[in-house]
């Protein structure tokens, strides 16, 4: 968009407050909420000759019932939600591209 186009500069400027408006009045209270402590997380690096290595992360339900939560990855796609039954494990991985590598920093319920 250029400069020039003073319309479009208008629209932009009325919406940006709108925006600004819109995250700064969301409750402060409300936050993603984590898998419970009985689930339980290992992550490590794979090592693959002659191809990129990756980290590999296994979530593990020792909870008394079905647990539902989903990875969330630092420098990488987040999983998608999983249902994992008691006593039952899952596992992603991801390819280390460039630094920094990536890693599963939570589990989140979904």
């Amino acid at each position: 968009m250029s400069i020039a186009n003073t319309s479009q500069s208008k629209k932009l400027m009325t919406l940006i407050p709108a925006v600004l408006f819109a995250v700064a009045s969301w409750p402060n209270n409300v936050q993603a909420a984590t898998a419970p402590s009985c689930v339980s997380l290992v992550q490590s690096k794979r090592v693959i000759s002659r191809a990129p290595d990756r980290i590999v992360a296994t979530a593990t339900n020792s909870c008394s019932g079905t647990q539902r939560f989903r990875m969330i990855w630092a420098f990488a796609a987040d999983g998608s939600c999983r249902s994992i039954p008691a006593g039952g494990a899952f596992t992603e991985e991801r390819r280390i591209g460039f630094s920094p590598a990536p890693y599963v920093s939570e589990l989140r319920k979904c």
